[in-house]
């Protein structure tokens, strides 16, 4: 098995944004699936024009769904 790179390659076609890299190291290095999924929010968000917020949900062990990862990060402080 091959050793993973230090920081993922944004792949051919994408832009580069003001720090590229290191969302995709925050991707790579996510230590939750709550983390991972906030960094793959931004790494689209960054990347869809005009988007101004998103969130993703989650079914919590109720069977409710909650907001599991939201962008940006000031978005997490509205209604709590």
């Amino acid at each position: 098995m091959s050793a993973v790179p230090a920081v993922l390659p944004v792949p051919a076609g994408v832009s580069a944004t003001r720090d590229d890299a290191g969302m995709w190291r925050r991707l790579q290095t996510a230590g939750t699936p709550a983390e991972a999924a906030a960094a793959w929010l931004s790494l689209v968000c960054e990347r869809l024009a005009g988007a101004e917020s998103a969130l993703v949900f989650a079914r919590g062990d109720d069977g409710a769904f909650r907001p599991f990862a939201y962008w940006p990060a000031t978005v997490g402080s509205v209604g709590r």
